[in-house]
């Protein structure tokens, strides 16, 4: 995602309450967050469309009961002359394609590229480096 990014790794997260990752690519997250605002009259950015993404499929697909917290971290204003400026999206690509139902599934996060939305059950700590010779992992 823009922002975090795939490339920042916080220090501060606990990878082991995860049971699961999702990727979302641009174009999803545009149409998501767009969706978003013309639905349900609520709107942000990059993060907040790939958490509506993926909170909707959560609802559609876990067991009737389950409940889901999606936090949407920011608002739209940052976003006006991107992700809601048709140009700009346009230019860009982002707009005329629907995200799909729902994601590609991998068995390992580094299986292979990610250009979709697609999900793993596998969740490891990013930081987490096998020290050579130390027998550390």
């Amino acid at each position: 995602m823009r922002g975090l990014g795939s490339s920042i790794h916080p220090a501060n997260v606990d990878y082991d309450a995860f049971t699961e990752v999702h990727w979302v690519a641009p174009a999803e997250a545009v149409w998501a967050c767009r969706q978003l605002a013309r639905r349900h009259y609520a709107s942000g950015g990059w993060s907040v469309g790939a958490v509506a993404l993926v909170a909707g499929w959560v609802a559609r697909t876990y067991p009737a009961g389950t409940r889901i917290a999606a936090i949407f971290p920011d608002g739209p204003h940052r976003y006006l002359e991107t992700v809601y400026n048709d140009a700009w999206c346009g230019e860009h690509q982002l707009l005329d394609q629907e995200a799909p139902l729902e994601p590609d599934e991998i068995a390992e996060p580094d299986e292979c590229a990610v250009t979709a939305w697609t999900r793993c059950g596998q969740v490891r700590d990013p930081l987490e480096r096998d020290v050579v010779g130390a027998g550390v992992r």
